[in-house]
């Protein structure tokens, strides 16, 4: 259920370089929160912790909606790719 506290925000990304290695790849996004990743975390409970979301690439880009106050991981492609400027 949320609150009136809870926002969520648009977030594009774009102009990344170099831009082939971005072609055609998927946004992959993880909520990163502290107590899902540190909490009561041990190993026998890691298939408990949230799947990767993906986001398609899009003409130019990824727009994605985030709840604010919550933390992300994010990388692009299946093992992640390095890039100069976004």
């Amino acid at each position: 259920m949320c609150t009136d506290k809870i926002q969520v925000r648009k977030i594009h990304f774009g102009g990344f370089s170099p831009s082939h290695r971005f072609k055609n790849q998927a946004m992959r996004i993880l909520k990163y929160d502290d107590d899902l990743m540190y909490g009561d975390y041990r190993e026998d409970k890691k298939a408990e912790i949230p799947n990767y979301t993906s986001y398609p690439f899009l003409k130019s880009g990824w727009t994605v909606p985030f709840v604010t106050g919550h933390k992300y991981k994010i990388h692009w492609g299946t093992v992640g790719l390095d890039f100069d400027r976004m």
